[in-house]
């Protein structure tokens, strides 16, 4: 269904991100071969948790792009990191490819991996805030929070939006 959503008319002039399920999943391959060969601008890749992650997936794009005859490299890539151990590893996985365009972090399974809840202030996600920003800027790519998931609290996002961009703001402008 991916594969021919992207097809339609109004994909084709606008930027297309489509998140796969990972390559060791029952579903890993057959999604990137739907999205690569649909077409979709950038790859995200869930539940990033070392560079390896980045790298194997990268040559199942590329041997699909080959495959297809998408030009390679014009694939790219958006790492979401979700886990503790893809917080600590969040470094090597900004520098692993230069397919990736950022790094994303995944809240909720952070916080369930971290086993504790999300606050109505987001502090336990200020360190992998930072981190995720800190990596991303080392390796001259983009940083992308994590999604808000409390839809019917449009006081509870505007707040969190404030308090993260405050304390992310300070970590980049000592």
């Amino acid at each position: 269904m991916v594969y021919h959503a992207l097809q339609h008319p109004l994909y084709q002039d606008v930027e297309t991100i489509v998140r796969v399920n990972a390559l060791d999943s029952a579903f890993g391959v057959a999604d990137l071969e739907a999205v690569v060969r649909g077409g979709a601008d950038i790859v995200r890749l869930p539940k990033t948790d070392t560079a390896q992650d980045v790298i194997d997936i990268e040559n199942e794009i590329l041997r699909i792009e080959k495959s297809c005859g998408r030009e390679p490299g014009s694939t790219g890539l958006l790492a979401a990191i979700e886990s503790p151990m893809g917080i600590t590893q969040a470094v090597n996985i900004a520098h692993s490819s230069p397919r990736l365009i950022g790094i994303a972090l995944g809240a909720e399974d952070y916080v369930r991996n971290l086993r504790t809840e999300r606050s109505p202030d987001g502090i336990e996600l200020l360190y992998a805030r930072c981190a995720i920003l800190q990596a991303a800027r080392s390796a001259g790519i983009q940083a992308f929070d994590t999604v808000y998931s409390d839809a019917n609290n449009e006081e509870g996002f505007l707040k969190e939006s404030r308090h993260t961009l405050s304390n992310l703001v300070l970590m980049a402008n000592p």
